[in-house]
């Protein structure tokens, strides 16, 4: 009984331990497509002000 519910363990922590390093492979190759824009103050505010009206 011990040993099967230690197999159980085991082999569940192995699963997650696999998922957990495909999810990581799979986050480093993400590429940022974003790109930086220049705003004076009153472009920023503008853009502010406009996102809380359109709601």
């Amino acid at each position: 009984m011990i040993k099967r519910v230690l197999f159980l363990t085991v082999g569940i922590l192995s699963l997650m331990l696999a998922a957990c390093e495909t999810k990581a492979i799979n986050n480093g190759k993400k590429e940022n497509k974003m790109k930086t824009i220049e705003l004076t103050k009153a472009d920023f505010l503008k853009k502010i002000v406009d996102s809380l009206v359109s709601r």
